[in-house]
């Protein structure tokens, strides 16, 4: 198991790894004592390797149970509404990605690449550090982005020259926030992992000053499958066909069509399965993968998400999307970062278990509800408006800086300031 900051060390590990035919367990370097004894206790791995060094475990290995002969990489899921999900991939699976992101982007805007991505994340190890290592290019590693490093990354990717850069929308947030606009050689930016209004992305294009790129991916794909590039407002829910990818994709014919279908996806740097569960549990069924995304097709194929359909908030059978609502609070000019999601009712006396439509919104000091109901009315039906807003400091995340909502309603308990 390896646990260490972005740095070449990591990857001269990770080399060593494979170089035994052994499977390497990549996980958050800032992950607390007992989440890392969880996954000790849950894989059982022979060795784990961080910053300090190399230790044998004492558990017991369980990691050599039902796993394919070539499995050669074990990820984990954000676990952003669940306990984390162990992704088995394959050499061959990770293969055909790395020879996929290949055929998809240009090798001449890959001259160097820079990493601002966490090295436990698909998107950032495969898609950007891998994919760049093999296609013999340059990799500029930037150490773990915070609160206290982001205002040098303007300095870095200047210095770097880098032509390619990816990034999730909180990355992209923060570094904007807290960068002048650099001299930069990107000739390709991407905005990765998770729908967000066009507002960021017209912020990441003028910042950038790169032609910037939506790209789809999953844990369970190891990295991108999918790209669209940004133009227009509206764009940014736009992840193509996929046929560049070499990814297929279709909607679901049983789902709920009022919001989109559930996407399903077939390409060849599909995972083998979830460790301790088979492919048929792990959402797989004749090689398509059911992603649980939300989506509508154009009548030129491609596809729109619409966010996921384990979000959707069922109000007595009127359902609401919880990413509409975010998209469009985004547009605010005084809210730097929002979620919505659907809150179970107080104890009121009503006998009926509707949840509530509730905001966590971060922004400026002076905010008020009923502004924000009002500048939402112009733009949304009256029953997808928020009932609940809490204003706060900061939406709790996982590491790789997606919305951690496992933990949502207990956050919303503590904080005091809302209506």
């Amino acid at each position: 198991m390896i646990s260490k900051s972005s740095s070449i060390d990591f990857f001269i590990d990770l080399a060593a790894v494979w170089r035994q035919r052994a499977i390497a367990i990549i996980v958050d370097s800032n992950q607390t004592p007992t989440e890392l004894l969880s996954v000790l206790n849950d894989i059982g791995p022979h060795f784990t390797i961080n910053d300090t060094g190399v230790q044998r475990c004492a558990v017991e290995p369980i990691i050599a149970l039902s796993l394919p002969d070539d499995a050669c990489l074990i990820l984990f899921t954000s676990g952003s509404s669940a306990k984390p999900k162990a992704v088995v991939h394959t050499a061959r699976s990770l293969a055909s990605r790395i020879d996929s992101i290949h055929q998809a982007i240009d090798p001449n805007l890959r001259e160097v690449s820079f990493n601002v991505l966490p090295v436990h994340f698909g998107h950032g190890l495969i898609g950007v550090c891998l994919s760049a290592l093999c296609l013999d290019g340059v990799l500029a590693l930037a150490p773990r982005i915070s609160i206290h490093n982001a205002h040098q990354v303007g300095q870095w990717l200047t210095s770097s020259r880098a032509s390619f850069m990816s990034g999730t929308p909180a990355i992209w947030k923060l570094i904007i926030s807290l960068n002048e606009r650099p001299n930069t050689s990107l000739k390709r930016a991407q905005c990765a992992s998770a729908r967000t209004g066009p507002s960021l992305f017209r912020k990441i294009s003028s910042w950038t000053d790169a032609p910037i790129w939506n790209v789809y991916g999953l844990t369970e794909c190891a990295s991108w499958v999918a790209d669209y590039p940004f133009v227009h407002d509206g764009d940014e829910q736009m992840i193509g066909d996929g046929l560049n990818w070499n990814t297929k994709f279709r909607l679901h014919d049983s789902s709920d069509a009022q919001f989109g279908r559930s996407l399903l996806l077939h390409t060849d740097g599909l995972f083998s399965h979830y460790l301790g569960r088979t492919s048929e549990q792990s959402g797989i069924s004749n090689g398509w993968l059911n992603t649980t995304d939300a989506a509508t097709q154009t009548q030129d194929g491609l596809i729109r998400i619409l966010g996921r359909s384990t979000r959707l908030i069922n109000r007595g059978g009127t359902k609401v999307a919880p990413e509409e609502v975010e998209t469009v609070l985004l547009e605010h000019p005084d809210i730097t970062d929002v979620v919505v999601f659907g809150k179970s009712r107080p104890d009121d006396g009503r006998d009926d278990d509707v949840p509530l439509v509730a905001a966590l919104v971060v922004g400026h000091e002076k905010l008020t509800p009923a502004e924000l109901r009002s500048f939402l009315s112009q733009k949304l039906s009256e029953y997808k408006i928020p009932t609940l807003w809490r204003f706060v400091e900061s939406i709790p995340k996982t590491s790789t800086g997606k919305v951690d909502f496992s933990g949502l309603e207990r956050y919303w308990n503590r904080s005091s300031s809302g209506i």
